[in-house]
């Protein structure tokens, strides 16, 4: 998976920000500026496909520590990715993937208020394109659809509140194959918070 942008809205200190990043990354700044708190976006990205985000934000605290200023009522993350299969060319095949961690009222609780995986994909460059829906959930309302644009209703006995249909998609979920590889991928990051990389580092 090669990602194209990420949009963040209402995460720690992070208001609003959209980064497009390159094959190599280099995040400098003073403290206080939101390095620490864009790599724990991406862990939380990243927790989020494997099913432990209820334990993740517990841990955390709650929401409150979590939301903007504290006062926040929503966590929203969207990616841009492509190249998730090897016959995929960046400017003709790519997904996006939002989901929305909506607070509830002022407490330390929250419930996935929207989630949606979409297919694009091109015949031409710069051909317009309409995305193609391959996974949706409004609260406890999921359906996913499989290549053939046929739809699978997810039950609200199969849904959790607190974690996102993609990390649900196993088993009877797994109609399109671009859902449990993208998942997989995206539940594979690793976020290395402290890294030593001194002459001294046992990794040298």
């Amino acid at each position: 998976m090669k990602v194209l942008n990420f949009d963040i809205e209402g995460f720690r200190s992070l208001r609003k920000i959209s980064w497009s990043p390159a094959d190599l990354n280099v995040i400098i700044g003073p403290n206080g500026t939101g390095k620490s708190n864009l790599l724990r976006m991406l862990e939380l990205i990243s927790i989020s496909a494997q099913g432990g985000l209820g334990k993740y934000i517990q841990k955390a605290g709650g929401m409150e520590p979590l939301v903007w200023d504290g006062i926040s009522d929503s966590i929203r993350f969207y990616i841009k990715s492509s190249k998730l299969l090897p016959f995929w060319f960046g400017d003709k095949n790519w997904l996006t993937y939002g989901v929305e961690l909506a607070r509830l009222g002022k407490s330390g609780t929250y419930s996935i208020g929207e989630e949606q995986l979409l297919y694009f994909h091109r015949k031409k460059p710069k051909e317009k394109v309409e995305p193609f829906a391959i996974l949706e959930r409004k609260k406890m309302t999921g359906r996913i659809f499989d290549e053939n644009r046929k739809e699978l209703i997810a039950s609200e006995e199969s849904l959790l509140e607190d974690e996102t249909l993609l990390s649900l998609t196993a088993g009877p979920f797994m109609i399109n194959r671009h859902i449990p590889i993208f998942r997989k991928q995206l539940a594979e990051w690793r976020i290395y918070h402290d890294v030593d990389v001194s002459l001294a580092a046992p990794r040298r």
